[in-house]
């Protein structure tokens, strides 16, 4: 039996900044029976040994593989700090020994730190999961699931050519929720009428909740059970923990998400319970479903599974088949199937979900894929082959981790329904409420002002500042209300001075979040991390907006100076 280890490599080269240490080890705490820390001849203080008593409650035996051993077990007993006592060893048990081969490090000045082991039984849940995947027929002979320091992904396991597809998963492997189609559940166990009605993610929903009923007996029992138990999006968290991302713009939205996702999920168990089927929880079996099937879903156009279906998405299938004919000079067979009935299916919770002739699916294997912006993936369905399919534009090296793009959507959605922030995330905005002093009241007196990720202000934020400071009574007695250059840089103040007492206004400062993600992040709940993280960002778009606004309002006054 495997014994579940954490593995800490010290090296003094850098310095001892002990308080840059950042191991994401929370979430496998539980299964740490033994933690392994080895390094040169570095003596333990009390603060790495306060963080390591923090982190491995659970931990029964300590190995230290140091000349300061001494030191170490001394400094790790100090009777001030809290938590269990542990059995130390010079040397990590043989059998957790065997386990410390591959690692892969999170690196900071003065840390590796590596989780060198998963625990027995999700080792054997993945290889039950790559299992039934093969006997379902779907297809990834160069990509395995594996762990990236605490997080799980894909990985490479040769190199993966740009274009290439390397998962091919059969549709009935997958999950699907097409329009027309009859509920696929049978009927005591939940109302065609309401599944009919219901939107489209309460759909899959019920569809996992009932194949999970089924356990083994289900199509997609593998999948199912590799499914999180919990992933711990903003919908669980309570006005306090939305408080601590400083964005009102988000906690607004996931408010009213609550009260949508309350709403359907009583509607839900009205509508089992009239069925006889047993009642739902609220968060082990709803919120599972429900956060499940928004956080994989993927959506694509529907390509209709019968003549009137067909019929109804001829139109647009011809004229864009026709015109990658003409324009690619490509076979219009080819066309068909590889780019027109499949065309690229994207992440959910783009702008389009409330397009017609449209279908979703929950696709296994595809949702070990990690998320990059960097990424452009392609993932279709082929129609001939009745099946999805997903390649990059990009390839990836032996080993490497292989990641798909979820979509172009700012930090706002990926925290809201996946649960994580992207560092440095191209497509993040920044959006806040303005008071309109000049409103007729049509609009509540308010307007909203957007900012991107590049330190720009969207289009319509520009124009709606112009056309407050051109009615400014100042500018009015500039001959006429100014030309167009003393527009764009008195809109360009208004903006500025707006947004700078938007950051101003924050609890804590950019410095202070930085800080404190730099040396108290072990030291945070999971939720306060995450939220810290999240305002870290929009407070960097917020910041790189001040510094480009004032350069070009610098710029615009030096051509004024200059023409004059």
């Amino acid at each position: 039996m495997e014994i579940p280890t954490f593995s800490v490599a010290l090296s003094g080269k850098s310095g001892r900044s002990y308080d840059q240490l950042e191991m994401e080890i929370d979430k496998y705490r539980r299964y740490l029976e033994v933690f392994t820390i080895s390094t040169d001849d570095i003596p333990c203080d009390i603060q790495i040994a306060a963080y390591i008593r923090t982190m491995t409650q659970n931990t029964k035996t300590i190995c230290v593989e140091t000349s300061s051993y001494k030191n170490w077990v001394r400094t790790l007993k100090n009777p001030t700090l809290k938590n269990p006592h542990f059995e130390f060893s010079r040397k990590t048990p043989s059998l957790a020994t065997s386990i410390v081969k591959d690692r892969h490090y999170y690196e900071t000045s003065t840390l590796h730190a590596t989780r060198t082991a998963a625990n027995t039984a999700t080792a054997d849940a993945t290889d039950r999961y790559l299992s039934w995947a093969s006997q379902a027929g779907i297809t990834s002979p160069k990509v395995t699931q594996a762990f990236f320091g605490p997080i799980r992904g894909a990985k490479a396991l040769d190199y993966i050519q740009p274009g290439e597809t390397f998962i091919t998963v059969p549709k009935p492997a997958a999950l699907v929720v097409a329009p027309k189609e009859r509920c696929p559940c049978p009927p005591d166990y939940i109302d065609a009428d309401y599944y009919k009605k219901a939107p489209w993610f309460i759909q899959m929903a019920v569809q996992l909740l009932y194949n999970r009923s089924l356990g083994r007996q289900s199509p997609v029992w593998g999948f199912i059970e590799q499914l999180p138990t919990s992933i711990d999006a903003p919908v669980r968290w309570t006005l306090e923990d939305l408080d601590q991302l400083q964005y009102p713009e988000l906690a607004t939205r996931v408010i009213k998400q609550q009260q949508d996702w309350t709403r359907h999920y009583q509607d839900l168990q009205k509508a089992l319970l009239e069925q006889g089927s047993s009642k739902l929880s609220w968060e082990d079996d709803f919120l599972w479903a429900v956060e499940n099937v928004c956080s994989r879903a993927f959506s694509g156009p529907y390509t209709g599974s019968s003549l009137t279906d067909k019929i109804k998405t001829a139109g647009v299938v011809a004229a864009a088949g026709t015109a990658l004919v003409f324009i690619q000079h490509i076979p219009l067979e080819q066309a068909l199937n590889g780019a027109i009935a499949a065309l690229v299916f994207n992440i959910i919770y783009d702008v389009v979900l409330s397009q017609k002739l449209k279908w979703y699916a929950m696709i296994p294997v595809l949702d070990a894929c990690n998320h990059s912006s960097k990424i452009d993936s392609c993932l279709t369905f082929e129609y001939f082959q009745d099946a999805f399919t997903v390649s990059t534009t990009s390839g990836t090296r032996k080993g490497e981790q292989v990641f798909v793009s979820y979509g172009q959507k700012s930090n706002d959605g990926f925290l809201q329904y996946y649960g994580f922030t992207e560092i440095s995330n191209p497509n993040d905005t920044y959006t806040f409420t303005v008071p309109d002093n000049n409103s007729d009241g049509n609009d509540g007196g308010k307007w909203k002002a957007v900012v991107n990720a590049n330190g720009t202000f969207s289009g319509e934020t520009l124009t709606k500042a112009k056309q407050l400071v051109s009615s400014l009574s100042a500018l009015k007695e500039q001959g006429g209300g100014g030309g167009e250059e003393e527009e764009g840089v008195a809109a360009r103040e208004l903006l500025l001075k707006l947004i700078e007492e938007e950051l101003a206004s924050k609890a804590t400062t950019l410095a202070d979040d930085e800080r404190t993600l730099q040396t108290a992040a072990h030291l945070l709940s999971g939720r306060v991390r995450c939220a810290t993280e999240f305002r870290v960002q929009k407070k960097k778009v917020l910041q790189k907006c001040i510094d480009k606004t004032k350069k070009k309002i610098n710029k615009l006054k030096g051509g004024r100076r200059s023409d004059s």
